[in-house]
């Protein structure tokens, strides 16, 4: 409890469902009411009693460096510095990268570039519905200790927290993403963006690290999606009975051919057999030949091959 002019007058910073102590639900809280886009918003005005609550920093504003602080009372590290913020030196750099695939989904790297330790970090991205269809934002590679909870709106906002529950750790900068954003454009040849419109970066002591905006608007098409190469995924499920699904890549228009043998190089049945431009397919096979009879149990093999001289092949096994 603290008593100064101005002050909180009744409650403890950083207790933020009032219950007289600050643990790991005082921070969910917190976070939901920064993603949160209803009307009036989750948050408090700073100068109430719980505005000064949630202002666990004392700085003035209700940002992830809150959530940080509410972290370290956890962890019981002391992140006060008698109210003075001392200044950090060297800006960290944030960039929207181009689109990649990952997985078969199309994804904007959001990189960063620090000499920091960044212990959380909040973003608003803003994209246009009609356009574009934003999924969940996730993290990349390693992600222990971190925690990322998002809100995408029917009106094209993206609101994410990322933040690290280690004192050791940070989030994931320089060589890989600190995140990933799912993106699917909706219009044929015609250009979607995802644009970032607002960062907070705070370090282990909650101080606000400064910021340097590198690309802030990523442009997003749908002939992003057409792969680079030609491939031939793994069936699923496997092993699989009655039916599994075939993915596979097609790099440019070309005559392609999917056929599944026997062991013993039989044809059992000829699955795709016609010319298909660039894409991504998938087809289903129900365990039955040509004659549409059912085949027996055992181990099949499917091959992908095309007219411009790409040619793969894989195992799947039936089991009834």
């Amino acid at each position: 409890m603290i008593h100064e002019d101005g002050a909180i007058q009744t409650g403890i910073r950083g207790d933020i469902n009032r219950n007289g102590v600050v643990n790991v639900l005082d921070g969910v809280e917190m976070v939901l009411a920064l993603i949160d886009d209803s009307t009036p918003s989750l948050l408090p005005a700073l100068n109430t009693v719980l505005g000064k609550i949630f202002d666990v920093t004392d700085n003035g504003s209700i940002n992830v460096a809150d959530v940080i602080g509410i972290i370290n009372i956890i962890l019981g590290i002391d992140f006060y510095d008698d109210g003075i913020t001392k200044p950090i030196a060297g800006n960290s750099i944030i960039d929207l990268r181009a689109p990649i695939l990952v997985e078969g989904e199309l994804m904007v790297p959001v990189m960063l570039d620090t000499r920091h330790l960044i212990a959380g970090a909040q973003a608003t991205f803003t994209f246009d519905p009609s356009k574009l269809r934003v999924g969940t934002p996730q993290l990349d590679g390693e992600t222990y200790g971190l925690t990322l909870e998002s809100r995408v709106t029917d009106d094209g906002t993206v609101r994410v927290i990322v933040y690290s529950l280690r004192a050791d750790a940070g989030l994931a900068a320089d060589d890989r993403p600190m995140l990933l954003i799912p993106v699917t454009p909706l219009l044929d040849h015609e250009e979607a963006e995802l644009v970032l419109t607002e960062l907070t970066l705070a370090d282990r002591q909650t101080r606000i690290v400064p910021v340097e905006l590198g690309t802030t608007t990523q442009a997003i098409t749908k002939e992003m999606l057409a792969p680079k190469t030609f491939a031939l995924n793994l069936n699923y499920p496997n092993p699989f009975n009655p039916t599994t699904t075939i993915a596979y890549d097609v790099a440019e228009q070309t005559h392609i051919t999917l056929v599944v043998y026997n062991l013993l190089g039989q044809e059992v049945i000829r699955l795709v057999d016609e010319v298909q431009p660039g894409g991504r397919y998938q087809v289903t096979w129900n365990a039955r030949n040509t004659q549409n009879r059912e085949v027996s149990s055992g181990i099949y093999l499917y091959r992908l091959v095309s007219s411009t001289g790409f040619s793969e092949a894989k195992r799947m096994t039936l089991l009834k």
